[in-house]
């Protein structure tokens, strides 16, 4: 699974469930609450997959280098 489909699941997984909540009148909101929570949460859940799970796995332009440090760019002269 990618990174952008986990992050994609996660936040449609907390959609779904705020609303299961809300629609069972477990969280007595009103829609336009409910509305705001579910973007707020998705939002947050969206940095969170971005910086934590996608970003470390993006590799760098300056000085590459493998997982075993070996330089992914021959040096230059």
């Amino acid at each position: 699974m990618t990174p952008t489909t986990l992050g994609a699941a996660i936040s449609g997984a907390v959609k779904a469930v705020l609303i299961a909540l809300v629609a069972t009148g477990v969280l007595p909101w009103d829609e336009p609450t409910s509305t705001a929570v579910a973007v707020a949460v998705t939002a947050l859940v969206d940095v969170v997959v971005i910086f934590i799970v996608i970003r470390p796995k993006v590799t760098p332009v300056d000085n590459p280098k493998a997982a075993d440090g070996t330089p992914l760019v021959p040096a230059r002269d």
